[in-house]
């Protein structure tokens, strides 16, 4: 399943699109990748340009840049990060400087993930969430509201983030 999020339903520019903060839950139950490319091209179709954080069927959680569909690893956690069945909250920040960290937490704190500094790409038209597992899910709100897909624009400064 593929679902694209156009930046433009965002109240933004492109360019603004592509820096920020992305915060978001992934449930996933199987040894299945589970893609979110959060700064992709102006295409709804066909070769992907832009960045992605994938979580791997060996439970590690990547950092990915796409040059027209051919990923290239920028960072990556080891195998087993992830633990199978289990919801995870992501963190994704850039800077104006390209500077990409990921942090996650599976329920006992936040723990930095991939770390890469790239700046190919500057301007993002879609957030493409895509998994090839069948029973993944991105949870884009809940009645309790502490679960839900944030994005939040503008330059950010990467900083230690503390256990909540």
């Amino acid at each position: 399943m593929t679902v694209y999020l156009p930046t433009t339903s965002m109240a933004c520019t492109p360019a603004e699109a592509a820096y920020g903060t992305w915060d978001f839950w992934v449930y996933w139950p199987n040894k299945e990748d589970v893609t979110l490319a959060l700064v992709a091209s102006d295409t709804y179709f066909g070769d992907l340009d832009g960045y992605g954080v994938m979580l791997e069927n060996d439970g590690a959680l990547s950092l990915y840049r796409y040059d027209g569909n051919v990923p290239t690893l920028l960072d990556g956690t080891a195998a087993a990060t992830i633990p199978e069945d289990s919801w995870v909250h992501i963190r994704v920040t850039r800077s104006a400087l390209g500077m990409w960290n990921v942090y996650y937490d599976i329920g006992a704190g936040w723990v930095a993930g991939p770390m890469a500094t790239d700046a190919t790409y500057v301007e993002s038209d879609y957030i493409t969430l895509q998994t090839f597992s069948s029973g993944a899910m991105l949870d884009l709100g809940n009645a309790r509201s502490d679960r839900a897909f944030l994005k939040w624009h503008g330059v950010v400064t990467p900083i230690y983030m503390a256990p909540r």
